[in-house]
């Protein structure tokens, strides 16, 4: 999510009070993003593999350079411009507390329209993007460490697979990757992997057919050694003696 990309940059373009009208709509991709928050009305967004619905009270994030159709029932959200984003995936946030938020998209508006404060209007955007972190990791509902988790199972075999590939495929940084996982599982993205893996050689190991070569393979280790002297740190027998 955005409010986890700790790398995230911008340039602020401007702050809008935008009223929709009712209808669908396709939208070229523009030169620049949008972060907004919706104060009233519905809209559903297509962009192609991702749908996301937006409702009253959440902020929907959408990257530069994307055409995507939407549905308006009308209604009115405020709106921030970026230019210079290097946050490329579309989304939506809902949170509990978005009354307050909501606020905080108001006084950015009104303060932009009367002064354009670049430096305090910035502050006040990561001042929402922390709140939303904060309030996100409050409630146990981490859609970053969910996935995070995911990838680990159905890539664990690849050995060429490490926390900063999973990383790169989340769009986030490894330190941010390791705050939400340890805070959702209680274990670390790595310690979680390195057990994926020694859970899988032990079921190999179990059957006959296995050999350590063979069930250190299949668990995504290419070094055997290593395999052998973590395998028996965490068994208390090597590989070869619990195969037997």
């Amino acid at each position: 999510m955005i409010y986890d990309f700790d790398e995230l940059s911008f340039q602020i373009l401007g702050v809008l009070s935008i009223n929709h009208p009712k209808g669908l709509f396709k939208v070229k991709g523009r030169q620049y993003a949008a972060l907004a928050y919706r104060v009233s009305g519905v809209a559903e967004f297509n962009f192609g593999e991702k749908l996301i619905t937006s409702n009253p009270g959440d902020i929907t994030f959408i990257p530069e350079d994307i055409s995507y159709e939407v549905q308006h029932s009308g209604g009115n959200m405020i709106v921030i411009h970026f230019t210079d984003c290097n946050y490329h995936v579309p989304e939506n946030i809902s949170l509990n507390n978005n009354a307050y938020i909501g606020n905080l998209f108001a006084e950015l508006h009104e303060k932009w329209e009367h002064r354009r404060p670049i430096h305090g209007t910035k502050a006040k955007i990561y001042t929402i993007l922390e709140l939303c972190y904060e309030l996100n990791i409050h409630t146990h509902n981490s859609p970053l460490a969910e996935k995070a988790k995911q990838l680990i199972d159905e890539n664990y075999s690849n050995p060429d697979f490490n926390i900063e590939v999973l990383a790169q495929k989340l769009y986030t940084s490894t330190p941010t990757l390791r705050r939400n996982f340890s805070n959702r599982f209680d274990i670390s993205p790595k310690q979680y992997l390195l057990k994926v893996r020694l859970d899988t050689a032990a079921a190999h190991l179990s059957q006959d057919y296995s050999s350590v070569l063979e069930a250190s393979r299949k668990s995504g280790f290419n070094d055997e050694r290593y395999f052998s002297r973590i395998f028996k740190k965490r068994y208390g027998k090597s590989p070869s003696k619990f195969n037997k």
